[in-house]
């Protein structure tokens, strides 16, 4: 793999190579926006551009922590959900050497001590606005944004659907989920599941009848007799950890959004 130059980071930030060495030297004397600024830190990130050989040394310096960071969590269906993820995610991090922290709601703020950041289940701003913050690795799970630079794992509803389709053997059917914060994955499930149920308190559950499909294995205990979908879990925190490892180690790959 070729090492990384300044045009490269220029070219991805689509801004000129001086407009790149302006930022990375903190000149002042130029007229440089605080978000074009913000936009070639994350692309010297996630390019792993190291201008100098200090800056080469610094990359090496990991914690092998890693923090977890969910959005709104108001409801016990979501509090549920996160606390099983934080719980399996933790488990499967350990095997790869890495540390979990769990960062109750607070907003987006700088993190020390962490070599990669993992949001779920919050909204697109958040998700940017978490990384204006931090120059360091990110991976958005459970949905989608709209940088293709940043790694993303999310539920394969295609597959998920095809699966219910045949269970059901074409009798309708209502596919369960916590309530999704994010507008963008509300929609993406919406297309797959029109008449989706999004769960965010207990009485909503009584409401739920019929043919039921949930793919969340913290609502499993609440709809004993719907069909149970788990076979994504193991692998998605496989993609998480994956992702995690390229992120921080700076692998140059071309997808960079899995469907588990």
């Amino acid at each position: 793999m070729k090492n990384t130059t300044i045009r490269d980071v220029a070219r991805e930030a689509g801004v000129s190579v001086a407009t790149v060495s302006y930022v990375l030297n903190g000149r002042e004397d130029q007229k440089i926006t605080e978000q074009t600024r913000k936009k070639v830190m994350q692309i010297v990130n996630l390019l792993n551009y190291t201008p100098n050989r200090s800056a080469q040394m610094l990359a090496t310096n990991r914690s092998r922590n890693v923090t977890l960071r969910f959005g709104n969590q108001d409801g016990l269906f979501k509090l549920a959900s996160a606390a099983f993820f934080a719980g399996v995610l933790s488990k499967r991090l350990a095997l790869s050497g890495y540390r979990l922290l769990y960062m109750p709601e607070a907003p987006p703020e700088k993190l020390d001590n962490t070599d990669a950041l993992i949001c779920c289940s919050m909204s697109g701003e958040d998700f940017h606005s978490w990384g204006d913050a931090n120059f360091m690795p990110l991976v958005a799970v459970g949905f989608f944004v709209d940088e293709p630079l940043f790694f993303q794992v999310a539920l394969d509803l295609k597959k998920l659907k095809s699966a219910a389709d045949a269970f059901f053997s074409g009798e309708p059917y209502t596919y369960v989920r916590p309530a999704e914060p994010n507008l963008r994955e509300h929609r993406r499930v919406l297309e797959f599941f029109p008449n989706a149920a999004f769960i965010s308190d207990l009485g909503q559950i009584a409401s739920i009848s019929g043919n039921i499909v949930t793919a969340n294995p913290a609502l499993f205990s609440s709809f004993p007799e719907a069909m149970h979908y788990d076979g994504h879990v193991g692998p998605g925190l496989d993609a998480i950890v994956k992702c995690i490892e390229l992120a921080v180690n700076r692998v140059d790959v071309k997808e960079h959004a899995v469907l588990v």
